[in-house]
């Protein structure tokens, strides 16, 4: 374990035309990879309420809903192999949703109870040492549920993109831009009920990936959206662009994640109508947003069985270019969904693996680990953070894998599965309209902030 602990707007014609790739059941056995867990001591979490993301190569930063009177969201810092953590504990009222860190600032949104969608921000020192963060409230949603920040070319300025629901249960596009006041512009679709799921920001563009039901988008059947926006120029965008992917009902979400600059890697789980006796399927999309009429490859990860599957999270580290899909999966291995760090290589964007690893976190004792965010932090090595017990909450844990050393069990069991091929089409779809909002005038929250310790349960 030395490795873990030390270590315009114009419709646009087809984004992507590709192929499905299915499968049947577990083919092959793979090897188990080296690994450990670690708990945090005294903090009980609920089930998947948790992310992490990484500060430096050495930090990592995570969040999760704790199982304490009025269930307040905590923050925790800590180093890889470090016993000791910070945390940032909220006042209970705010409920976390994403996060991202740009330099030394922290950002994240949510909802707040009985109130609306917010946006905060905070040094990572004012976060965990110094009691207090910034927050807005956007008053005219109901929750933000994704968040990114970046630099503007031209002049350096903080930009914020963000996805949520408004109080009308519809999904809009948000931008913010630092140099007018932090004004912020929400972006709907007028013609349709468009889902907008997940948001990506590439080396040119805004991306945000979503979806929209079979009664909404006839005659073209349900479908997966793309469309981007000029990340330097987006209020004054008109090279905007879309494409419908046809596509059966979600069961949930799609999430995306940034690949090799411009190519953009798109995960959900949705019906499979085309194969009635494998009911459920992950669908795998790699779009080139610079290159609309590049042909990719689609795969689908067909479940045999008629549970759900769940997407939890993503991550992509280019070393061996790899994605990490974290889901709720069912599997030979197990008679329900247990959750499974799935490796899908992706070294040829234009011929994918046709199998895919699939890596169950356990703990000493085989039990099942409920796991909601993941983060590959150095080369070969991520860390997913999760808890325990679903039916009575115990103590956040943290597992560390080291993708690149095999053998035998240890806290994690291992399986592979073949994919198999089918068909897609795509479609244009309708645009998008922008709408001046107001300003984010940032305030001043106080919080608690103390130290807790965590030790290895599982290596």
């Amino acid at each position: 374990m030395n490795s873990i602990t030390n270590n315009k707007i114009i419709v646009t014609i087809l984004l992507v035309l590709g192929c499905f790739f299915a499968i049947s059941k577990v083919f092959a056995q793979t090897q188990p990879i080296q690994s450990e867990v670690w708990n945090m001591e005294g903090i009980k979490g609920i089930p998947y309420t948790q992310k992490i993301i990484k500060e430096d190569m050495y930090t990592l930063i995570a969040f999760s809903q704790i199982d304490t009177q009025n269930n307040p969201y905590v923050f925790y810092r800590t180093s890889i192999g470090n016993a000791n953590i910070d945390v940032a504990e909220l006042p209970p009222e705010f409920k976390v949703k994403d996060m991202v860190i740009l330099n030394d600032t922290i950002y994240f949104c949510g909802y707040i109870e009985n109130s609306s969608g917010f946006i905060a921000r905070a040094k990572i020192s004012d976060l965990f040492y110094n009691n207090y963060f910034d927050f807005d409230l956007i008053s005219i949603s109901d929750s933000i549920r994704k968040i990114e920040v970046y630099k503007r070319n031209s002049d350096n300025k903080i930009q914020i993109v963000a996805v949520g629901t408004d109080t009308h249960q519809i999904d809009f596009f948000l931008h913010s831009d630092e140099v007018i006041s932090w004004s912020y512009d929400i972006y709907y679709n007028t013609n349709y009920t468009e889902l907008v799921d997940d948001l990506e920001i590439n080396d040119e563009y805004v991306v945000t990936v979503g979806s929209v039901s079979s009664y909404y988008s006839s005659p073209f059947g349900t479908g997966i959206i793309i469309r981007r926006y000029e990340k330097n120029n987006i209020p004054n965008n008109d090279h905007q662009m879309f494409a419908q992917y046809a596509m059966i009902p979600l069961y949930d979400r799609f999430q995306a994640k940034t690949i090799y600059g411009n190519y953009l890697a798109i995960v959900g789980v949705v019906y499979n109508d085309f194969h009635p006796s494998y009911p459920i399927k992950t669908l795998l999309l790699i779009a080139d947003v610079m290159n609309p009429t590049i042909s990719l490859p689609i795969q689908q990860n067909v479940d045999g069985n008629f549970t759900k599957d769940f997407l939890r999270n993503l991550t992509f580290y280019d070393v061996d270019r790899k994605m990490i899909i974290l889901e709720s999966k069912n599997s030979g291995l197990y008679s329900y969904p247990y959750d499974a760090a799935i490796i899908w290589d992706i070294s040829n964007i234009y011929s994918p693996a046709t199998t895919i690893d699939l890596y169950y976190g356990l703990d000493a004792n085989n039990n099942h680990v409920f796991y909601n965010g993941i983060i590959e932090y150095s080369p070969y090595n991520f860390c997913a953070i999760g808890i325990l017990d679903e039916t009575a909450p115990t103590e956040v844990i943290l597992w560390y894998g080291d993708r690149n050393t095999f053998g035998a069990f240890n806290c994690n069991a291992a399986t592979q599965e073949q994919l198999v091929q089918d068909n897609l089409f795509i479609y244009p779809f309708s645009n998008v309209s922008r709408f001046p909002i107001l300003h984010i005038n940032w305030q001043a929250v106080n919080i608690n902030n103390y130290h807790i310790d965590s030790q290895i349960i599982c290596n």
